[in-house]
């Protein structure tokens, strides 16, 4: 499919919206031009249980930039999306000196097309693996953590109780830029400090730090 035809598929509300719409949406159609899927599922096509995870919706591109380029971020650095869906934000993090760059996801249909899309940028960093978000365990490697509201806050509470066991094995500094959170209550409540927040992108993003 040629420049112009996916140029044409492009919503006008986005093309002439505000600056932040129009760079997002010229950032969703040079990665489609690239073959990188980016498109929004809904949970009906993913066969997600609601109390397990909500649709997916890509959340990498020019807002993520935005507040990476805020951040201290070095070659010793690790760093692992929860609820990766197709890869986008690990895509953008991998624009990043990470040493590693993983993810989990809980929809077979959504790691498939994230290794697909991963493949095709040549990010090899790291793994995206099938995982029930509170199941995963293996923390300790990460010095830096992603969320975009991927599931309920039932499932939120496992992920930073895990989290929480983590590093009371291993002390560390670790970051968490949380987009849309909506359980900003239960991140202070494990730990984390609010250090950032970013509102000119919608839906917003905060950033956390746990200091050992």
């Amino acid at each position: 499919m040629g420049f112009l035809k996916l140029a044409l598929t492009v919503p006008l509300r986005l093309c002439f919206g505000a600056s932040q719409d129009r760079a997002d949406a010229w950032y969703q159609l040079a990665m489609r031009f690239r073959g990188v899927d980016l498109r929004y599922e809904n949970d009906r096509a993913l066969g997600l249980d609601k109390a397990r995870g909500f649709p997916h919706a890509h959340s990498g591109g020019p807002p993520l930039e935005d507040v990476l380029k805020t951040l201290h971020i070095s070659p010793t650095d690790a760093a692992v999306d929860i609820g990766a869906g197709k890869g986008s934000a690990m895509i953008t993090l991998a624009k990043w000196p990470f040493r590693l760059i993983d993810g989990i996801e809980i929809s077979p249909m959504l790691v498939r097309i994230a290794q697909r899309n991963l493949a095709r940028l040549h990010c090899a960093r790291g793994t995206i693996a099938l995982c029930d978000a509170a199941d995963f365990k293996d923390f300790d490697p990460y010095t830096f953590l992603y969320v975009f509201n991927p599931f309920p806050e039932m499932v939120m509470g496992s992920v930073l109780g895990n989290l929480q066991d983590s590093l009371a094995r291993n002390p560390r500094r670790l970051t968490l830029v949380y987009k849309n959170p909506v359980s900003h209550a239960l991140v202070l409540a494990s730990g984390f400090r609010q250090t950032a927040e970013f509102r000119h992108h919608s839906p917003f993003f905060r950033v956390y730090e746990y200091a050992a």
